[in-house]
């Protein structure tokens, strides 16, 4: 498919997704605070991506 970038959102009550998402090499790259509420609180999405060809 030729993707230079793929992203993915995951929310702040998730910590093992955001765990596994880094492990295989997706980067935090930003948040988008109080935009999940669930059981009466709300949570943070937080954007992760990963890139074809890192910067160098």
């Amino acid at each position: 498919m030729n993707m230079n970038m793929v992203y993915l959102k995951v929310a702040s009550f998730n910590p093992n997704a955001k765990k596994l998402y880094l492990k295989i090499g997706f980067q935090e790259t930003g948040r988008l605070p109080q935009f999940y509420y669930r059981h009466g609180k709300y949570w943070d999405y937080i954007i992760m991506s990963i890139l074809k060809h890192k910067d160098e």
